[in-house]
């Protein structure tokens, strides 16, 4: 379990390198192993966000353990990405 805070800052260090590789490469701020490096990065977690919102849960397949877990069951199919915070 982690604060807020912490979780922002988590975030940021898994978000921002992967939005500001391109202007640190043309300015010579990123080296050629870094930006190969950071756009691979951004090329796995764009693969995850689409494995996530192409994954979907069936109610027959999750309910009974659900039920087990004591908590509500669901009445449609549902993505995975609908679970996710962000």
């Amino acid at each position: 379990m982690f604060t807020s805070r912490a979780e922002y800052r988590l975030l940021l260090s898994m978000i921002m390198p992967t939005q500001t590789d391109g202007e640190g490469h043309a300015i010579g701020l990123i080296d050629d192993h870094m930006y190969s490096h950071f756009s691979e990065k951004r090329t796995r977690i764009q693969q995850e966000i689409e494995r996530l919102r192409s994954t979907r849960i069936k109610p027959a397949v999750i309910n009974r353990t659900l039920r087990d877990l004591g908590t509500s069951r669901f009445l449609k199919i549902l993505p995975l990405s609908s679970f996710s915070s962000g």
